[in-house]
């Protein structure tokens, strides 16, 4: 059972791209040993399309949870510890979310396994992501230290320490989760050379890229961003599309939060570790 390994996926109204998913995990080369998919309160063909395929494999279970109309993070996340709570007293190795519109290639787990297995410090993994705009598909920049929400994959040990996700409105609990994994000394790493496509751009599910850019600015200040740190970042991605724009909204985003004085919603001792470790790059970056 050393590599055995569960995935949990959250889909609220994917019906258009979830099949795709499914197919791609189904053709992986090392396959979960279960799969449980919840429908967060779809009301399009999500369910009906998870069911078809719980019925071909029965490593696919299919839960659906009640929620209301309106796509958001926090929703999402007590679907994923609904999940999660399916799995105590199992004996996975790792532990993965997945989203509902993702696209892997068929030997992604493989090799993302491999890497654990190499290094026992490992706590948290995932690929390079690639986001689909119009009918291309677009590199997505990420620090190597950093594992995107979409396929976060954990040693099982790691993620028992984190525990369970916190549902915050705006997102932001996965960047919780592998900084609390960095804190407590687990390595989070993401493997450029392992590639996985995502058909959408990140964050405009529930709407524009430019209300995603602004409220990416709030959830940065509520995770505890470092107001210098998040300054150069946005100064640094601003060739990201749309080009100027999405940064420039970022930071009014931020700016909102900081004036309104919203709650950070990060435990004070990750906040603490969270700023030390952006201060400490900032100096790393200007001093070199």
């Amino acid at each position: 059972m050393k590599n055995s390994y569960a995935l949990i996926t959250s889909a609220k109204n994917e019906a258009k791209t979830i099949e795709r998913t499914i197919l791609s995990v189904v053709g992986q080369t090392s396959l979960p040993s279960r799969w449980i998919i919840v429908s967060d309160g779809s009301t399009d063909a999500t369910d009906e399309i998870v069911k078809k395929y719980s019925k071909d494999y029965w490593w696919i279970s299919y839960y659906r949870r009640s929620a209301g109309s309106q796509r958001n993070f926090s929703s999402k996340v007590l679907s994923v510890n609904l999940a999660i709570e399916q799995l105590k007293g199992s004996d996975y190795a790792f532990i993965g979310i997945l989203d509902a519109d993702i696209g892997l290639p068929s030997e992604y787990y493989a090799k993302i396994i491999k890497n654990f297995s190499s290094n026992p410090r490992l706590g948290l993994a995932g690929g390079q992501r690639f986001d689909q705009v119009g009918k291309a598909f677009r590199k997505v920049r990420c620090s190597s230290n950093s594992v995107g929400g979409s396929v976060q994959f954990f040693r099982r040990s790691c993620i028992d320490q984190i525990g369970q996700f916190i549902p915050l409105h705006h997102g932001g609990e996965d960047a919780i989760a592998e900084i609390i994994a960095r804190r407590l000394g687990w390595q989070v790493c993401t493997f450029k050379e392992i590639e996985f496509y995502h058909y959408r751009q990140t964050g405009t599910a529930g709407g524009s890229i430019i209300r995603a850019a602004f409220n990416t600015g709030i959830k940065n200040y509520e995770i505890g961003y470092h107001p210098l740190f998040l300054l150069f970042r946005c100064i640094y991605r601003m060739v990201d599309q749309p080009i100027i724009i999405s940064s420039l909204l970022e930071i009014f985003g931020y700016a909102y939060a900081c004036y309104h004085q919203i709650p950070h919603q990060i435990p004070l001792n990750t906040l603490k570790y969270l700023r030390r470790e952006q201060t400490n790059r900032l100096k790393a970056m200007l001093t070199n």
